[in-house]
């Protein structure tokens, strides 16, 4: 594209001054993928930053590893690029950092950890190549490291006074505040809840504060003109300031919090200085060391209105923890992107069991499990099984390198993400594989359609899958025992049909609960009209 155009299309979108720039060859490219939407939602929160009549000066950075992170923060950080905003006297510097080409083909290679000194750096390198060649026994030290500790949350004091008016009876605007734009089943439910948000009558403003390709920005876009991409603009040190200038800007009501570090450290400034905000929050996975966002929450309670939970498990948690019955709604996501039920398919005779993995491919999803579980019951039985993977994500170069290392040839049948329906029509099981989970939706929208669902036994996954389909955690126990489940699956059908029918009765006692969308569909009908 023309970059006198580009310039201008950006120009358009921030509704602003001149927009100008100079960029090497390698970010021209890039840009020219990302798009002239891609660039103004990154640059917004730049420009709420910037002074009064100050021109601002956006440093361009790209990042060529995966998982991407605000590159300015990593000391010597060259730059290839910059774009000027506005024609004030002054300057107001800032950086924004691009997903690199091997990022957005997923080819980048993959580090694992924080790279911003030499040593964290070594580390990183070390670990990810242990990663790359050793899967299986760095697996295994995580598990130790993870479940040594007891994980022991507790509510937050923090006071939840409220001296301040409440919303008035006017228009609401809710800051929906998101942990990145990629796929993902927590995202899905994002999704949902926004465009519910929307429906009853919110002025909707959506962040993210992760680095990343941000491959679903459109979805937000149709959501609202009002999308600030702040992990790749903005450091953290920042996020309080950002998020008062966004309070301010917006004139926000109402808060919701999706796996946000942003809206969880401005907590704190939002209840000093709008007090009457209202602060609803959803979680789906509690992390085992030090519970992640599900820790996050817990701490800030007393500055939350409303927790939202989406397993059983969770529930559990948050009471133990010590948070008030009444702030905490369990409300499972089973009418979000599940089909409608259909009969359960009877595989054909003497055809193969297709076997699925459907997923981020990052290491929480252990996608090197599901491979080696493929290497080895193609080897002991050629023929008796087929296997496809549909997933995207950080560990996609990593993935096919260890296919390769593993001689899997055509064994598997890889796929670009896609609807989950996509590869659940072609599946008889689905493995997952995953070292942690909350209450998966792929587990909700398998049971729809008739599939197995076979589950490492983490989270709250017992609630939907069927005992013997639960399998150890640990690594090495979890590919002896799927192995030996997917043999006598495939010797025996009957057996499918018996714990199909026993994962339909969990899944069915889960549906009986009231679902997320209809309990917020009619809550916030009750928030608008008051």
């Amino acid at each position: 594209m023309d970059a006198e155009l580009f310039a201008a299309q950006v120009s358009d979108l921030l509704g602003t001054e001149t927009v100008s720039m100079s960029v090497t060859p390698r970010v021209r490219a890039v840009i020219d993928r990302l798009g002239a939407a891609w660039v103004a939602s990154a640059l917004r929160p730049l420009l709420l930053l910037r002074g009064a009549d100050q021109t601002l000066s956006a440093e361009l950075h790209v990042c060529d590893r995966q998982p991407m992170t605000y590159v300015a923060q990593t000391r010597g950080a060259g730059h290839e690029g910059v774009v000027l905003v506005g024609d004030g006297r002054g300057l107001s510097a800032g950086h924004l950092t691009l997903p690199g080409p091997g990022v957005l083909d997923g080819s980048a290679p993959f580090a694992i950890g924080p790279q911003d000194t030499t040593w964290m750096r070594l580390a990183s390198g070390a670990y990810g190549r242990l990663y790359r060649h050793l899967p299986l026994g760095l697996d295994t030290y995580r598990q130790w490291c993870n479940h040594r500790r007891r994980l022991d949350l507790r509510a937050g004091s923090w006071s939840s006074a409220t001296t301040g008016a409440g919303p008035g009876a006017g228009q609401r605007t809710m800051w929906v505040a998101m942990h990145w734009a990629e796929e993902g089943g927590a995202e899905s439910w994002a999704w949902a809840q926004a465009r519910l948000a929307a429906r009853a009558g919110f002025n909707l403003v959506i962040t993210t504060d992760r680095a990343a390709p941000q491959r679903l920005l459109d979805q937000a876009l149709s959501l609202t003109p009002h999308v600030y991409s702040a992990g790749n603009a903005v450091p953290v040190s920042e996020f309080p300031r950002l998020a008062m200038a966004l309070m301010d800007r917006h004139q926000v009501t109402d808060i919701h919090i999706h796996h946000s570090l942003l809206a969880y450290r401005a907590l704190p400034l939002v209840r000093a200085l709008y007090p009457g905000t209202r602060v609803e929050d959803s979680t789906h996975v509690v992390e085992y060391r030090g519970g992640g966002f599900v820790g996050m929450s817990v701490a800030a309670d007393g500055m939350i209105d409303l927790h939202h939970v989406i397993s059983p498990q969770l529930l559990r948690l948050y009471r133990q923890a010590g948070v008030p019955r009444h702030k905490v709604v369990y409300r499972p996501l089973t009418q979000v992107g599940a089909p409608g039920r259909a009969r359960a398919r009877r595989p054909v005779a003497g055809a193969p069991v297709r076997v699925g993995f459907l997923g981020r491919f990052s290491v929480q999803k252990r996608p090197y499990l599901f491979q080696r579980v493929a290497a080895v019951l193609s080897r002991g039985l050629p023929g008796r099984f087929a296997f496809i993977m549909q997933g995207a994500g950080e560990l996609e170069g990593t993935i096919l390198k260890d296919s390769r290392r593993l001689r899997l040839g055509d064994t598997i049948e890889y796929r670009r993400w896609g609807p989950a329906e996509d590869l659940l029509q072609d599946v008889d099981v689905l493995l997952v594989p995953s070292e942690n989970e909350g209450l998966t939706l792929t587990a909700l929208e398998a049971d729809a359609v008739g599939v197995l669902v076979v589950s490492a036994d983490v989270g709250s996954q017992d609630s939907v899958v069927a005992q013997e389909a639960l399998l150890p955690a640990q690594p090495v126990a979890f590919m002896a025992e799927a192995v030996r489940l997917l043999n006598r699956l495939a010797r025996h059908p009957s057996l499918r049909a018996r714990l199909l029918a026993e994962q339909h009765r969990k899944v069915s006692e889960v549906e009986r609960a009231e679902s997320a969308s209809s309990f917020f569909s009619h809550h916030y009908q009750k928030l608008v009209s008051p």
